[in-house]
Order: C-alpha cells, then sequence, then structure tokens
C-alpha cells in the first residue's frame, strides 16, 4: 500500500499538508516556525515521527518513503513504517572535485522524475550544490554548483 495523508505539523500546531503552499500559509498569516513532526497513513496504520529539534520531510512520490533532513544528522530516506533505509552521503563530486558538507533544502529537479529527487547540500564555506538523489539506492548523481 503506498503512503497517503503525508502531513507536517509545526510547533505552533498547524497543520501542513501537500494542498498547503508557502503563498498560502502567507495569506493565511502563518510567521515561520519549526516543523517538529511528520505524519501519514501507510498500510492501514498511522506513522507519527517527532523531532523537537526540528525537521524538514518530503513524501517521496509514488514511493513509500518519506526523505527526511534533521539538523546535522543528514538527509535519510525512511520507509512506510517510519523505519531508516539508508542515510544519503554528506560527500558529494562536482567537476571531479570531492565536496563534503550538510543539507538544508529539499529542491525540485530541472527534469521531473520517479525515481530521484533534488537536495541542497551546504559545504563548510558557505557555498551550495544541488544534487539528484536515487530514491531506491541513495546513489547521488548531478552535482552542481548553484552559488
Amino acid at each position: 500500500m503506498p503512503i497517503d495523508n503525508f502531513s507536517e505539523v509545526r510547533n505552533d500546531g498547524r497543520i501542513i499538508t501537500k494542498t498547503i503552499t508557502l503563498e498560502k500559509m502567507a495569506k493565511l498569516g502563518w510567521a515561520p516556525d519549526l516543523v517538529v513532526q511528520l505524519r501519514w497513513n501507510w498500510n492501514g496504520k498511522r506513522v507519527v515521527k517527532n523531532y523537537p529539534t526540528g525537521v524538514l520531510g518530503k513524501h517521496l512520490e509514488p514511493h513509500d518513503r518519506v526523505a527526511v533532513i534533521v539538523d546535522e544528522s543528514g538527509l535519510q530516506v525512511l520507509d512506510g513504517e517510519g523505519g531508516l533505509v539508508f542515510t544519503v552521503s554528506d560527500r558529494i563530486e562536482v567537476n571531479g572535485n570531492q565536496v563534503r558538507g550538510a543539507y538544508r533544502w529539499f529542491e525540485p529537479l530541472p527534469k521531473p522524475s520517479a525515481s530521484r529527487f533534488g537536495a541542497v547540500l551546504e559545504d563548510p564555506e558557505g557555498r551550495l550544490y544541488q544534487v539528484e538523489i536515487d530514491v531506491g539506492t541513495g546513489a547521488i548523481s548531478n552535482g552542481r554548483k548553484v552559488r
């Protein structure tokens, strides 16, 4: 069964579903706040993952996977039950050079793909790199500097 009803719960209790955009939040007067919980339904069960220090979450549709960025712990991919499938490496290759950093946010890919998703990694000097990550394996490809 696929993951459905994926939502993010903010520290103030407001719930972000896939239909609520940043523009809608601004229009509703929502101030920025930490997301501290992710929840979804899978296989007839409610899955709840708590992150008291904050989390960025993304349902990797159409897969039964959820990607999360938590503090400096890195980028992890969870299965439908909320268990760890893999942690994405914090080392990428860009133009033949190794770069190490921390993932900061998810970024749409230039060409949408059902088998890959995008994220942005920041190196210690503040340079930003967009990468493509394979949903099934965590393999990183197409690293490129964006700033």
